[in-house]
């Protein structure tokens, strides 16, 4: 987790045990966009669910967003794209039809910067 995420946002985080954190999906458009205005790449997106002592990671179902490289992207292109489908990806979110498990349940969505 990069130190410099406003305060704002970390206050609305839910903290793993680890220092991870996660946010709600508004939250986390705004933490997406946040990171794309200082040029941080997001590389990633995960489904937890807030629980104690740790996130639920709702199974068998896998919920995660991996951006991958296209040949020929600059290394700008890419960070761009990928903090753009990032933001896609919680926008549209939804849990699978056949996942009765977690339906209706508010996903929080941690999100893996990479190093500027």
């Amino acid at each position: 987790m990069p130190i410099s995420v406003p305060d704002e946002l970390l206050g609305k985080a839910y903290f793993a045990q680890n220092g991870e954190a996660a946010w709600a999906r508004g939250d986390a458009l705004r933490v997406i966009r946040w990171a794309a205005d200082v040029h941080l790449p997001v590389l990633g997106v995960e489904i937890w669910i807030p629980t104690s002592p740790g996130p639920t990671i709702p199974t068998p179902y896998i919920y995660m967003f991996e951006p991958n490289p296209i040949q020929g992207e600059s290394k700008a292109q890419f960070e761009k794209r990928a903090s753009r489908e990032a933001a896609d990806y919680v926008q549209s979110f939804e849990w699978d039809r056949q996942d009765t498990t977690h339906n209706g349940i508010e996903p929080f969505f941690n999100i893996t910067f990479g190093a500027d």
